[in-house]
């Protein structure tokens, strides 16, 4: 078997290489992984486990691990991530791992004692009166990309890069006032992956003065937020959230929960069905094919079962 390791590579270098020969994932992907990586390493060093590696970890090694993190308070659904990029590492090391989803698979969620951890999120979409608050008494800069990210659904990192309002200025003057757009989004995406956001023909006009009034501001100024970098201006925005009381359900992510409400409604409305609204829902968020179940998971359950009412 190809080792994809050196022998003196630590127990969490040996697996983070492993890790990286799976499929392609975003930078966040990759630093929770290497997290958890180095919880393990930590882990086996206090169990004096030895050198264990991608190739040689048992079912009972990864067992322990788990009981040992669900014994410092890591929740549960946490926890399944964690085994996941565990066994991408053994993926990645060579090891045919079969139907991880049977019951009786040793590295199963289940066998791990992961098995009740809901994958739902029951998080509400951000209220409209923490976001008109935010926008009344926030800087200039972060009421642009407040707006930008509640009509559009853009990441923080995205709507504060506002790489594409150039493009979406020129389209937008060639868009008829009752035709639909999707705008294309390449600037600041997780993992390099550009998208198309669909502006359904009722918002076309809201839409239109967001990216008008930001590209012109962003003109006149050079950044959205002003800073040296793309890191201090992060912190920036986050630091200005958190005085605002932006936090929680009301935070930058809470303004993506609320778009995708919006969306998703529109979607219905417009005759899809509810799997084809959320297949849609999902490229709009940037999260693509196939993830239609969790995207309503993670996005649409603080409304769909008993959440704050937002029209």
């Amino acid at each position: 078997m190809i080792m994809y390791y050196l022998a003196s590579d630590s127990v969490a270098t040996s697996f983070s290489k492993c890790f990286a020969l799976g499929p392609k994932g975003s930078g966040a992907t990759h630093a929770r992984a290497q997290n958890t990586f180095i919880q393990f390493e930590a882990f086996c060093k206090a169990k004096q486990f030895g050198c264990v590696r991608p190739d040689t970890i048992t079912a009972k090694q990864a067992r322990q691990f788990i009981e040992h993190r669900i014994a410092h308070g890591i929740a549960k659904r946490t926890l399944q991530n964690e085994i996941s990029h565990v066994r991408r590492a053994m993926r990645g090391a060579g090891r045919n791992l079969g139907d991880i989803h049977r019951s009786d698979h040793p590295f199963s969620n289940r066998r791990c004692g992961l098995e009740r951890a809901s994958r739902k999120s029951y998080k509400a979409p951000c209220s409209m009166a923490a976001y008109e608050s935010a926008i009344e008494n926030g800087s200039d800069g972060l009421e642009h990309v407040l707006r930008l990210q509640k009509v559009l659904g853009l990441r923080a990192q995205e709507a504060v890069i506002a790489g594409n309002l150039s493009q979406w200025v020129t389209q937008f003057h060639k868009t008829g006032p009752n035709n639909t757009s999707h705008l294309l989004l390449t600037f600041g995406t997780k993992g390099g992956r550009p998208r198309h956001i669909r502006v359904h023909p009722h918002h076309l006009d809201e839409v239109r003065q967001v990216v008008l009034e930001a590209h012109a501001y962003k003109q006149v100024h050079g950044h959205i937020i002003k800073a040296k970098n793309l890191k201090k201006a992060m912190r920036k925005y986050h630091n200005e959230m958190t005085a605002l009381g932006l936090t929680g359900d009301n935070s930058g992510h809470g303004l993506r929960r609320l778009f995708a409400w919006q969306q998703f409604k529109d979607y219905l409305a417009s005759g899809l069905s509810e799997q084809g609204a959320l297949a849609s829902l999902s490229m709009d968020l940037g999260h693509g094919e196939g993830r239609g179940r969790w995207v309503k998971n993670n996005y649409l359950c603080g409304m769909l079962e008993g959440g704050r009412n937002h029209g």
